[in-house]
């Protein structure tokens, strides 16, 4: 069974591999010849191959309407639309415990480093 410290790093893996996603699917839109689509093409499907099986719907849903895929949170609200988090899924976001969906525009969520340290205190000894 994963302990917190396993599904952080797999949260922050699948938050990194989206961000990739996003910059390869647009690299594939602006692609001028059809070798440069296919070749961002068999890079964004190794990615979802990496991704955890959680993450699959929201991908491939996501990745071929042209959506974005991941954004921050700060202060309690998504970075991608701007509204507030339920209280629930704040904790659950600081905690890495799950993916967190913004319930409003459906990106995964994330904390950057500024906020994480912000917001998660260190564990005394």
């Amino acid at each position: 069974m994963p302990n917190e410290t396993d599904n952080t790093i797999q949260l922050h893996t699948a938050v990194e591999l989206l961000q990739c996603a996003e910059a390869l699917a647009v690299a594939r839109k602006n692609a001028r010849t059809s070798e440069e689509r296919d070749e961002t093409a068999a890079s964004i499907a190794r990615i979802e191959a990496a991704l955890p099986p959680a993450i699959h719907l929201l991908f491939r849903s996501r990745i071929r309407s042209g959506q974005p895929l991941v954004a921050a949170a700060k202060n309690g609200k998504c970075r991608s639309c701007h509204t507030s988090m339920p209280t629930g899924d704040q904790f659950t976001l600081i905690t890495a415990r799950e993916p967190v969906l913004c319930q409003y525009c459906g990106v995964l969520l994330h904390l950057d480093d500024e906020e994480r340290g912000r917001l998660v205190q260190p564990k005394s000894a």
